[in-house]
């Protein structure tokens, strides 16, 4: 063992111990310096070993917890980590890889000591017995940890997890010497993280804002503001790292909507082909094409600037190369010329079994004793399908999809969504880049079930829990 060697193992304790040891480690063996708000987060958890980081985007949360494993591997000898997240994809594809390279780029003293493999970060000659191991939150019973002394829990992306998960965590943590590190950013207004918040219960909390994270580029908390407004849900969960709030009269919340972007699996649909379009023409619109496959999207296509002609013919190649089954088409305005000239194609072409069918946002609704027209009925049927469909995680379709309002008819009664017009102008008074909900639109049009209304839970939806 060289004096360098030795020297560092006799700061092991310190690390360990001092109320500023995991910041020390940062700085001495990740080699990186932490933000304000990191140091504070460390200092918590080394005070307390419970704790729950609500994040904006860009403040560093998965280097964070990254830290947090190196700091615990090296200082206890023989511990043991579990790291969890939602999905596979987000363990594997950040965590995971965020470990890599800060191993990579360590003090060759950390680089020599901790081991990294596709699923486990271990310390040299203890693959076995001193470890760290990736495991995904799908079966909560794989996070069980065999009630180990030196037990610690890493959670990224925390709101994204089970209720059952968390029980069993719960279950395991039940010696002195074991830790939990939980974080993610605040998209969910219920559960275990979100209650956490409200209630401590013995952790410290924590909330990492991207305006003050020096990690984070000066521009993007004002870039989002123009986008989406200081006041918007975007704007709190992204730059903020606090929870959204929830209007009484929005349509759909921040929290199913990202819960339908980041799902791995869509339910077992019955498999048909459908195509939905947003027609616009020459101007600031854009035309938004969406094809999905049962309850999950295959495919996208924006088009801007483009005329008609060219149009039809994307169409046409779209229905050909994927043998969709229906093609549904905002005949508002410029789309009803689309329809016609969609239709009499179909029916010129004996290979071509497809329905073309036009949708009038201001049509009369399948519903109509519920819905003033065609477009609430659209919105509506998407919001009831959020649970089981899978969706692009578009930052801009969220932001469409969160911010429409509704009210009730004044002399219906009936529920009628908020205009186009009228969301333009509320995004004009606030100052806010003016849009227009094409891509929202042409999602809902794909997913509407312009014949059967409500029939689809049963004609297409799996009841089987394992297909959700």
């Amino acid at each position: 063992m060289n004096p360098l060697q030795k020297k560092l193992l006799i700061k092991r304790d310190g690390y360990r111990d001092h109320p500023s040891g995991i910041i020390k480690f940062w700085r001495d063996l990740v080699r990186i310096e932490p933000t304000d708000q990191q140091r504070q987060a460390c200092e918590m958890f080394q005070r307390s070993g419970r704790i729950a980081i609500k994040s904006g985007h860009g403040c560093g949360k998965t280097v964070t917890l990254v830290v947090f494993m190196f700091h615990h591997l090296f200082c206890n000898p023989e511990s043991f980590i579990i790291c969890t997240a939602p999905t596979k994809h987000q363990i594997f594809d950040y965590l995971w890889r965020e470990a890599a390279l800060r191993l990579r780029s360590s003090h060759p003293m950390l680089n020599n000591f901790l081991q990294w493999s596709p699923t486990k970060i271990f310390a040299s000659g203890y693959r076995d017995t001193w470890y760290s191991i990736a495991v995904a939150s799908s079966s909560p019973e794989n996070l069980a940890g065999a009630h180990d002394k030196k037990l610690l829990y890493l959670i990224d992306e925390a709101p994204g997890l089970k209720e059952e998960a968390y029980q069993v965590i719960e279950g395991a943590l039940t010696q002195k010497g074991n830790r939990i590190a939980l974080i993610g950013n605040p998209v969910r207004t219920s559960g275990y993280f979100f209650n956490l918040f409200r209630d401590p219960q013995g952790f410290e909390t924590a909330t990492f804002n991207s305006e003050k994270s020096s990690l984070v580029d000066p521009a993007y908390p004002g870039n989002i503001a123009r986008r989406f407004g200081k006041d918007s849900n975007i704007y709190r969960i992204r730059v903020l790292g606090e929870f959204p709030f929830q209007g009484d009269d929005v349509i759909m919340g921040y929290d199913e909507v990202s819960q339908a972007m980041q799902r791995e699996e869509a339910a077992r649909g019955d498999g048909k082909i459908e195509i939905g379009c947003d027609v616009a023409r020459y101007g600031d619109d854009r035309v938004e094409i969406y094809i999905r496959k049962g309850f999950e999207i295959i495919h996208h296509v924006e088009m801007t600037k483009q005329g008609l002609d060219r149009l039809e013919g994307t169409l046409l190649f779209l229905i050909r190369k994927f043998k969709a089954s229906a093609c549904k088409v905002d005949e508002t305005g410029m789309g009803s010329g689309v329809v016609d000239n969609l239709s009499r194609c179909v029916r010129n072409d004996p290979n071509m079994m497809c329905d073309i069918v036009g949708v009038a946002n201001n049509g009369i609704a399948i519903d109509n004793k519920t819905y003033e027209n065609a477009g609430t009925e659209m919105y509506f049927q998407l919001r009831d399908k959020l649970p089981y469909i899978k969706i692009p995680n578009d930052e801009e379709l969220l932001g469409e999809l969160t911010v429409r309002s509704y009210r009730f008819h004044h002399t219906s009664g009936r529920i009628l969504i908020q205009d186009k017009e009228s969301l333009r102008l509320e995004q004009k008074k606030k100052g806010l880049a003016i849009c227009s909900p094409d891509k929202s639109d042409a999602l809902a049009l794909t997913f509407y079930d312009f014949a059967r209304n409500n029939s689809w839970m049963v004609n297409e939806l799996s009841y089987d829990p394992k297909n959700i």
